[in-house]
């Protein structure tokens, strides 16, 4: 439904939540190898966990948000700490 309704692959939902006016998505990303979205370097170590929220179109009346905890890891090539590459959304870096 993801890639159907809003174009979102490589994902998968883990929970659908239903509030009264609204409707939230559980992601997680499929297992793949890491990337540095700076370098493209995979010598990445994972680190932490960002959650991020986002805004979908709605459906009908309902607000549509979609919950994804996003992996940060430091990249072993360009030492910058980074979340992992998510196509839809703009990345979080900073620079050491």
């Amino acid at each position: 439904m993801l890639y159907r309704a809003f174009g979102i692959s490589g994902y998968h939902c883990v929970r659908t939540e239903y509030l009264e006016d609204m409707v939230v998505f559980r992601i997680e990303q499929k297992r793949d190898t890491p990337r540095c979205p700076v370098c493209g370097s995979a010598w990445v170590t994972a680190h932490c966990c960002e959650d991020r929220w986002f805004r979908l179109v709605p459906v009908g009346r309902k607000l549509v948000r979609l919950f994804f905890r996003i992996p940060r890891g430091e990249c072993g090539q360009c030492h910058v700490t980074c979340q992992v590459h998510v196509p839809f959304a703009e990345p979080l870096c900073a620079a050491e």
